[in-house]
């Protein structure tokens, strides 16, 4: 494996166990029908990849490039990172809107069938 792969390896354990460490903490206090939506964010956040601007063909995580193009960079331009940030969050929280306004549809339907 070359240094670019095992780096997105890196990545993708780091992100899953923040994932499942902020699901962990968030379990109890945070409704679950909001609590997918919410992890489906932090995923996307996480995992939405952006070109790098320095090097031909690399990709980082979005708001990495983000973060080192606007504030490290002295001519840096964040908004090819950001544009794309935006749309993996706001592709996420329409599929997990979706997803969550389903199961609770579908949990109503089954009340309204055992109550009757």
């Amino acid at each position: 494996m070359s240094g670019y792969e095992i780096a997105w390896v890196v990545v993708a354990v780091a992100g899953v166990l923040c994932i499942a460490a902020t699901g962990m903490l968030l379990r109890h206090s945070v409704r679950p029908l909001l609590l997918f939506p919410a992890l489906t964010l932090l995923a996307a956040v996480l995992f939405v990849p952006a070109p790098h601007p320095g090097a031909e063909g690399v990709w980082a995580p979005a708001f990495l490039v983000a973060l080192f193009e606007g504030l490290f960079q002295m001519d840096g331009n964040p908004t090819a990172a950001l544009r794309l940030l935006l749309a993996g969050c706001v592709a996420a929280l329409v599929v997990s809107g979706g997803v969550s306004g389903l199961l609770a549809l579908r949990s109503s339907r089954r009340d309204v069938t055992e109550s009757v």
